[in-house]
C-alpha cells in the first residue's frame, strides 16, 4: 500500500521503493504475466498493492470491503528500501484516512 497526496506521486513512490522487489522477487518466483518488460504494469494488474492518494486507496478498499468485509488487514512495507519517515507515514495515513471508512463497511455488515 502506498498513499500520497496524489496518485501519480504515489506510483512513483511504488516505482522508487517496490518495483526493484516485485521484478526480483515476486513476478520471478511467481511466474507473474509480464508483457515487453513491463513490470510496474505487471505490479499494478496483479490486484496486490493499492496505491493512490487517500480518496483513490480509501475508494478501492471499501468497494473490496463492501464485497468482502474483513476484519483485518496486513500491510507490508518493504522497509527495508525506504527510509523510515516514509514506513511510518503509511500505516498513519491508512489509520486516519482509510480505516474509518472500512469500519463503517464492517459495522453496517454486521447489522
Amino acid at each position: 500500500m502506498e498513499i500520497r497526496r496524489t496518485d501519480d506521486e504515489a506510483l512513483e513512490r511504488f516505482r522508487s521503493y517496490h518495483l526493484d522487489i516485485w521484478k526480483n522477487f515476486y513476478a520471478a518466483m511467481s511466474r507473474r504475466q509480464v508483457e515487453d518488460g513491463n513490470y510496474l504494469g505487471s505490479l499494478i494488474k496483479s490486484g496486490l498493492f493499492v496505491l493512490g492518494s487517500v480518496d483513490t486507496v480509501r475508494r478501492q478498499l471499501v468497494e473490496q470491503w463492501k464485497t468482502f468485509p474483513a476484519e483485518y488487514v496486513a500491510l507490508v512495507n518493504h522497509y527495508a528500501q525506504m527510509p523510515k519517515e516514509i514506513v511510518i507515514e503509511t500505516p498513519d495515513n491508512f489509520m486516519r484516512h482509510v480505516k474509518p471508512g472500512l469500519d463503517e463497511i464492517i459495522s453496517n455488515a454486521r447489522r
